[in-house]
């Protein structure tokens, strides 16, 4: 309780700070909303690269693509304020890995926003400007893993939003180099690579 206590106090900080630096709201229905929920992503999301040992000493080492996935979030511990009856749910699209993913979405208040991933942190920007920490939800492994081929499908969120209404939104969408699909690299000893990747594009969206 008492760490659960310290990570949103922290986040709650550093919405202060986001607060100050981002643009005036439209109108006046800017709401803070801190706490805890529930992401569910599909299909699930696995690291960029795993390893798995199929017959010792034999290792299965894939380089995955990333994958394109549908999200749906839903705040299920914490408050918004100054509305208390303000719900913080979203839905939307993502690509890329576990530890490294962008995408964008659209709350049920109707607050458009991006975001990327490093590590388990995510930054999101637009209507909806916050930090998060997102980790896969511990309580369904083996399953709900990044290193398995089905991936992680369930993660918990933990962290603060500050959700305000922009004059207007650009959306800025960054698009790296492909590498073609399906490229395999011929077995060495008993390590067996996989290189299995693709384009991944990176979202921001930007308030002016």
């Amino acid at each position: 309780m008492r760490r659960r206590i310290a990570s949103l106090l922290g986040a709650a900080l550093v919405l202060s700070a986001l607060a100050v630096l981002s643009p005036a709201p439209a109108s006046a229905d800017t709401n803070v909303c801190a706490g805890q929920g529930i992401a569910n992503v599909a299909p699930g999301l696995t690291y960029p690269v795993t390893a798995v040992t199929t017959t010792a000493p034999s290792l299965d080492v894939r380089v995955r693509q990333p994958r394109t996935s549908g999200f749906a979030f839903n705040f299920t511990i914490g408050t918004c304020a100054p509305d208390l009856g303000k719900a913080l749910n979203a839905t939307g699209t993502l690509t890329g890995w576990c530890g490294h993913s962008s995408g964008q979405g659209v709350t049920s208040n109707g607050h458009a926003f991006s975001f990327v991933s490093a590590g388990s942190f995510l930054l999101i920007t637009g209507e909806v400007t916050g930090i998060v920490n997102a980790i896969p939800d511990p309580t369904l492994l083996p399953g709900n893993s990044c290193n398995s081929d089905t991936g992680a499908f369930r993660f918990l969120v933990t962290g603060a939003a500050l959700l305000h209404h922009c004059v207007a939104v650009n959306t800025v969408t960054l698009q790296t180099v492909p590498i073609p699909p399906g490229l395999t690299v011929t077995t060495v000893g008993p390590i067996t690579v996989g290189v299995h990747t693709g384009p991944l594009s990176e979202h921001v969206r930007v308030c002016i």
